[in-house]
């Protein structure tokens, strides 16, 4: 059955529910507290490079700010919407991946840093520097015997 009527809100409603529901907490251009929808109407912003205006340098801060063109996600996703915008058919959604924290990169430690540090520095190196710190604590020892003043060091 073709539909010649443009598509009512009821319709868009239910074509997505074929496909994937777009909710803006699950977007990748969501900027605010993603497991806070209570602050969805004051707080969360859409971030799309479609929905920038421009930044702005605050004085007070230090901090540069982004402006949106619509403040928040109501009014960008709201039925009222321009057509360019994200609107209520959610144009510019994209499925928010949350990080893997748990498979990343191992980081080096222990042994290995060991390992590394004595492949950089050659063992003259590491002699030169232990002796320059066996000279100077037994310098700093000499000088509390004697009640020498420790500012010249």
């Amino acid at each position: 059955m073709e539909r010649n009527y443009p598509m009512t809100t009821s319709s868009i409603s239910e074509t997505l529910e074929v496909e994937e529901k777009r909710y803006c907490c699950d977007c990748k251009f969501l900027v605010g507290v993603r497991y806070k929808p209570e602050l969805a109407k004051e707080r969360w912003k859409c971030g799309h490079e479609k929905n920038h205006h421009r930044k702005v340098f605050d004085v007070v801060t230090g901090l540069e700010e982004q402006l949106y063109i619509l403040n928040f996600i109501h009014d960008l996703r709201a039925e009222s919407a321009p057509v360019h915008l994200c609107g209520i058919e959610g144009r510019w959604w994209e499925k928010y991946i949350e990080p893997d924290y748990y498979h990343r990169e191992p980081t080096i430690g222990g042994k290995e840093a060991v390992a590394i540090e004595l492949e950089v520095f050659d063992a003259e190196t590491l002699e030169k520097n232990r002796q320059a710190a066996r000279e100077a604590i037994e310098l700093r020892k000499k000088q509390k015997l004697t009640g020498q003043d420790f500012s010249n060091l």
